[in-house]
């Protein structure tokens, strides 16, 4: 016998705490993304990102072990398509539409001089 008891589930009560259908689809983004990095045998730790301060912390902790570069893909991507790409050693962050990672992704792998 099973101990599974569906009663004991209980529905969420913080509206947050749902994922909304834009968090799906910026997660279905960035396997889509991690997937073509792989293309090029670079190596992707993906994460969730809950602020800015979050992510200028997290953009420290990247920076202090070596992560050459970042891709950050707010909210607002699934309506205007802009991510930002991040480069470890001038620490810009470039504005660029998620389509254009696709297509430059092989000049980035380039740069990376592995």
């Amino acid at each position: 016998k099973s101990s599974y008891n569906p009663s004991s589930i209980k529905p969420k009560q913080n509206k947050e705490e749902i994922p909304s259908l834009d968090d799906e689809k910026i997660a279905h983004l960035a396997l889509d993304l991690k997937k073509l990095c792989h293309l090029f045998n670079i190596n992707v730790f993906l994460m969730s990102i809950d602020s800015e301060n979050d992510l200028k912390k997290k953009q420290t902790e990247l920076d202090f072990m070596g992560v050459p570069f970042s891709i950050y893909l707010p909210s607002s991507i699934i309506k205007d398509g802009i991510c930002f790409l991040r480069n470890r050693e001038t620490s810009i962050s470039e504005k660029t539409h998620y389509s254009n990672i696709a297509k430059n992704f092989k000049t980035y792998s380039d740069s990376l001089n592995f």
